[in-house]
């Protein structure tokens, strides 16, 4: 059963799970998959800063959940919720701003960049960087997902929205 992709996927990265909502016979349809960045920060990442054997668990681990993805042939994927909009503060150098976030361009090359920075980050530090705060401890597992998302739905970059996934692909899909 593949989804019907000639337009955008909406992408949700949440505490407990990880959601992919799309076009499927041309209705919207979503897939829940239970990885997220609570859970994977909780079963994987013990040390400050996290092991690179850590690390790689815990990637393996999003990779063999995430794969079920990999049919899905997107034009576009829209990311929303905490981990994507953090991830443009960081890269703007700006506390959140939803003007400023809103639309943001994240290339894959620059996700994995700060993915692996976060990595050589305790949380202290990562809660020092523009719009970290409370996340620190689950930024890296974040970043993780969203990037490994976007290396297995065959992206080059990712569009940060402010709103949900379903509200985005129903403005997207009514153009």
């Amino acid at each position: 059963d593949v989804f019907d992709t000639s337009m955008s996927v909406g992408m949700g990265i949440r505490g407990g799970s990880k959601e992919i909502v799309c076009q499927k016979n041309k209705k919207i349809a979503g897939e829940s998959v239970n990885v997220g960045w609570v859970r994977l920060s909780e079963m994987f990442l013990k040390s400050e800063p996290p092991t690179e054997s850590e690390f790689k668990k815990m990637v393996e681990f999003a990779k063999e959940n995430l794969l079920q993805f990999s049919e899905v042939e997107a034009r576009e994927v829209i990311a929303v919720a905490g981990t994507p909009t953090t991830l443009a503060c960081i890269e703007k150098g700006i506390e959140f701003d939803s003007k400023q976030i809103h639309n943001t361009k994240l290339s894959i090359k620059r996700i994995e960049h700060w993915m692996m920075k976060l990595l050589e980050m305790t949380n202290k530090e990562r809660s020092n960087l523009p719009g970290v705060g409370k996340r620190a401890d689950v930024i890296l597992a974040g970043a993780a997902l969203l990037f490994i998302s976007a290396h297995i739905l065959n992206v080059k970059e990712v569009t940060v929205s402010i709103g949900g996934a379903r509200c985005e692909l129903e403005l997207e899909w009514g153009k």
